[in-house]
């Protein structure tokens, strides 16, 4: 099962490509989870609903599914497969995706697919071209 010799494939660096991993998606510099910091990841394939849900992450969470209720953490992103109806709270937030409720941070990015409804309670604010806030 597990060897210390030669792998068998040697034309292969045995290194999942993007498609088949679990990787976050490309964020601007500031936004990428910080070295040693802990990492959460909500797959696409997780829908979370609840009333009066709160997420609370210590750390880098990912959002690529949907979530029904709030989140609190130190940075979230949505990734473009992810939906949040609710208030995030955060040191940071970058959203991909997509938000119907209120975005309380030191600094909110908004990418140019993301498209937002609701309220932006901020310290700085990035909008790219393209992005949607309502």
């Amino acid at each position: 099962m597990f060897s210390l010799g030669e792998p068998e494939n040697r034309g292969s660096n045995n290194v999942p490509s993007r498609s088949s991993a679990v990787l976050p998606p490309p964020v601007p510099q500031g936004f990428a989870p910080d070295a040693g910091m802990p990492t959460s990841i909500l797959g696409k394939d997780i829908s979370i609903s609840g009333r009066e849900l709160v997420i609370k992450s210590q750390g880098y969470l990912l959002v690529a599914g949907q979530v029904h209720g709030d989140i609190h953490g130190h940075s979230v992103t949505v990734s473009e497969s992810g939906s949040i109806t609710g208030t995030i709270t955060a040191h940071t937030i970058c959203v991909l995706g997509q938000v119907k409720g209120r975005l309380k941070a030191g600094t909110v990015y908004l990418d140019a697919m993301s498209k937002v409804e609701g309220d932006l309670i901020k310290q700085r604010l990035v909008i790219v071209e393209g992005a949607q806030f309502d």
